[in-house]
């Protein structure tokens, strides 16, 4: 099981996500990492995504190949997701619905309409 990418509108017309990790290493600096399905759509995500903004003039991707060969996801949480595990991810937790939880919602919690 995968999932388009959930938390960037920009990666997900391009590539199937696998695992997500997002992590902040600095107050300035949010980053995340992203297993795709194939070596293929992580080129393409990165050939079309790197130095493009998010919105309009500001959050610039630099995007980069990682050193990982894989991600390791031990828990669904906001900030880490593995979209290979059916129903509640590597250690159980509640509600896999295929999309990372939006900041400041508890994994599996209902998602308000609109």
């Amino acid at each position: 099981m995968s999932s388009r990418c959930a938390s960037s509108n920009s990666v997900t017309s391009l590539a199937l996500c696998v695992q997500i990790v997002t992590f902040s290493k600095s107050p300035t600096m949010y980053q995340a990492l992203i297993q795709f399905q194939s070596p293929d759509q992580a080129r393409h995500a990165l050939m079309n995504l790197h130095s493009r903004n998010i919105y309009d003039g500001c959050n610039t991707l630099q995007i980069q190949p990682s050193r990982l060969n894989e991600l390791v996801v031990k828990n669904n949480t906001q900030k880490s997701w593995d979209y290979t595990v059916q129903s509640g991810g590597p250690s159980g937790s509640a509600g896999a619905t295929g999309d990372l939880p939006p900041p400041g919602q508890a994994p599996g919690a209902a998602v308000p309409a609109g």
